[in-house]
């Protein structure tokens, strides 16, 4: 008995449905409406979620020209204009990254007044803490100023970053930092503001 799966014309892409992956990725779409859109425009290919993540992999890899991820993290942060900010330790690796939209750092020194900070934990491939810092417009409306991609969760990790975050908006002060109940990160916001920075908590 023959198996389609095993017939390689039939269990791989065709080179109309990887361009079609790779539009739809390009997109934004999701792998699993992805593979909707390829049942319905190429039905007998009998593709499945692996031949998908396996060409979306490709296309980035290719995009990438060999990049690593940090390096294409700096690529895309230059193509892209991107205002950002590395540190690394003695052996070369990054130990620090901060990341801020042009448009969003406009915003956040015409509105300074009201700054919120959060961080993830450790929810990324490298386990560094992801930091959202996150400004209030007059109409009561978010925008994300900059995050921060961190070693640790400590004093000297925050200190960074907030003194990164002085060099972004310049002298102008906050009226008010707002951070989650996370206790840990309130005692470091406030013991860097007190010693390192002129902002009020």
């Amino acid at each position: 008995m023959l198996y389609p799966e095993g017939h390689r014309q039939i269990s791989g892409l065709s080179p109309g449905a990887k361009n079609l992956v790779g539009e739809l990725t390009a997109a934004h779409v999701k792998p699993r409406h992805i593979m909707k859109a390829l049942e319905g425009a190429f039905p007998s290919l009998k593709p499945n979620m692996r031949h998908i993540y396996n060409c979306r992999d490709l296309l980035r890899r290719e995009r990438s020209e060999g990049r690593n991820a940090a390096q294409e993290f700096l690529h895309q942060a230059v193509q892209s204009n991107y205002l950002f900010w590395l540190d690394s330790d003695e052996m070369g690796r990054v130990t620090y990254t901060f990341i801020a939209n042009p448009t969003s750092v406009s915003l956040v020194r015409t509105y300074p007044h009201v700054i919120h900070i959060d961080a993830t934990y450790k929810t990324n491939k490298y386990l560094y803490p992801l930091v959202e810092i996150v400004g209030v417009t007059p109409t009561n409306k978010n925008f994300l100023v900059a995050w921060a991609l961190l070693q640790h969760e400590d004093a000297v990790s925050y200190r960074w970053m907030l003194s990164t975050f002085k060099n972004l908006i310049g002298s102008i002060a906050p009226n008010a930092i707002v951070t989650d109940r996370d206790l840990t990160l309130g005692k470091y916001i406030s013991e860097a503001l007190c010693k390192y920075t002129s902002l009020a908590v």
